[in-house]
């Protein structure tokens, strides 16, 4: 069991389906599937975009009970909320971008797509060769996804790089990724996912799983209700936590398990008493002692939330 930690990480991701098991005995528990990729996906809509800003004006807009429910963590210095949001920063870039050396009436903020990409890449002849591009060229925002992360192809170290790079991934497009002019770098690659986190403040290991349920539930239908909103090319997104403490996942075999220790116990006592009775030839002895391994089960069972303690693997196992 992982090590209790004093917060966890919700993802909410693009691109990906539901893990394909169908390779898996329900035995092994080390088999982790096929990947399945939402072809789905993708990004150079310029709604796409703006949902998915809206999805993070969303998150940072939450109320203070609509983040009490979620268990979102707020920065101890700055007092904002743990979030990490792709869009937002990409946003911030292109904002810069387009205040400092596009003022002359042209516009390459966000949303970005094929004219507001055109506007840099034709200002950039040393870094793009727009002349090779193909009339059908189509992955605008991946150019604008590695203008952003590079620095405009400077070189230069950017925090946003370190910061995003797992919650990204690309691959590449048989049509339309190309290398930049100095051949250092490419794009017009495929974005393949991405992710939003969200820390929040639940500690693995000393939760129980009926409050667990409840903020999972709390996450799944709010991550739901604004999929409903966003348009077909990116409403596929999910939430789950999928770190080394995988807290959904462990929540659900806590719940697995106490379902488990309750049915165990209705079965052992109802095979209980037919043993008993004909084990005493008397079924009113027989009739006491099972009622006796109840109220035994009942008072060991019972003293546990009491107590403030929770059932753990072995309680429920052991049950």
């Amino acid at each position: 069991m992982p090590s209790q930690s004093d917060e966890t990480t919700v993802y909410i991701v693009w691109g990906l389906e539901n893990q394909d098991l169908s390779s898996c005995h329900h035995t092994d528990y080390e088999c982790t599937g096929r990947t399945v990729w939402d072809d789905r996906f993708d990004l150079n809509p310029t709604p796409s975009q703006k949902a998915i800003k809206d999805f993070c004006d969303t998150l940072h807009g939450l109320t203070e009970d609509e983040i009490n429910a979620l268990h979102i963590k707020r920065d101890l210095v700055t007092g904002e909320l743990k979030i990490k949001c792709f869009m937002d920063n990409m946003y911030e870039f292109y904002d810069k971008l387009n205040a400092d050396y596009y003022s002359n009436g042209t516009d390459v903020s966000m949303p970005v797509g094929e004219i507001e990409m055109q506007h840099i890449m034709k200002a950039n002849p040393s870094i793009f060769d727009t002349s090779s591009l193909h009339d059908t060229f189509y992955r605008y925002f991946e150019t604008g996804l590695g203008y952003w992360v590079t620095m405009g192809y400077t070189g230069q170290a950017n925090t946003d790089y370190e910061e995003f790079r797992h919650l990204l991934g690309e691959e590449l497009d048989q049509w339309d990724s190309t290398y930049t002019v100095p051949g250092t770098d490419m794009y017009g690659t495929r974005m393949k996912y991405a992710a939003i986190s969200v820390t929040t403040s639940l500690p693995f290991g000393s939760i129980g799983y009926n409050s667990g349920m409840e903020i999972l539930n709390a996450w799944e239908t709010f991550v739901d209700n604004e999929m409903l909103k966003m348009p077909a090319s990116v409403s596929n997104g999910f939430q789950c936590t999928c770190d080394v403490t995988n807290l959904w996942h462990w929540i659900e075999v806590q719940k697995t398990l106490a379902d488990s220790a309750v049915k165990g116990i209705i079965l052992g006592i109802s095979l209980a008493f037919p043993v008993l009775v004909i084990a005493t030839q008397n079924i009113i002895i027989g009739t006491l002692a099972t009622v006796s391994i109840g109220l035994t089960t009942v008072c060991v069972i019972g003293m546990i939330p009491m107590l403030g303690w929770k059932l753990g693997v072995s309680d429920d196992m052991a049950t």
